[in-house]
């Protein structure tokens, strides 16, 4: 397997990553906050639009590639000033799990923290998604507080918000 992140700038690739961004939600969220919810987030979040608006907030956004093939992303918030690092999208594609594409992913964003100086990782997780909340865990992130944000629409995210904090010597 020949793993590529790659920095997303170019229409096209944003383009690119608004596709897989709606293809992984489609696969993975129904279940866990229904139909009507993924399309509000996919729209709100996830869209060629939303990401255009996102970059221009100063969000980073990077594709992971096997062969050519996108396989999952990650969108990065940095924030100088706290030394901190909002992780705000990691996403795997449902058949390119469990083969290491999110840790690769992960461990980009740590030395992305690192050549930054950053000392905190953070995100948020929907507390019905088990899955990923297991993953985060075992990988040293912590449960430091629960969130209930309306988003609209009548919707509500109730995450945990998690944390990992990063030690260098």
């Amino acid at each position: 397997m020949s793993l590529l992140i790659t920095p997303v700038h170019a229409k096209t690739d944003v383009q690119r990553l608004a596709g897989l961004a709606s293809e992984i939600w489609w696969q993975h969220f129904p279940p866990i906050i229904g139909k009507a919810q993924v399309e509000y987030m996919v729209k709100k979040f996830q869209s060629e639009t939303a990401i255009l608006e996102q970059l221009e907030q100063g969000y980073d956004y990077f594709l992971a590639e096997i062969d050519g093939l996108a396989v999952g992303y990650t969108g990065l918030l940095p924030d100088a000033e706290a030394k901190k690092l909002m992780i705000s999208k990691l996403y795997v594609k449902e058949n390119a799990r469990d083969n290491g594409v999110g840790q690769t992913l992960l461990d980009f964003i740590e030395k992305k923290c690192n050549t930054e100086g950053l000392d905190t990782l953070w995100l948020t997780v929907n507390r019905g998604n088990t899955g990923p909340i297991n993953w985060y865990l075992k990988r040293g992130f912590r449960i430091t507080k629960e969130v209930d944000m309306d988003i609209g629409e009548g919707f509500i995210m109730d995450d945990y918000i998690m944390e990992k904090d990063l030690h260098r010597d």
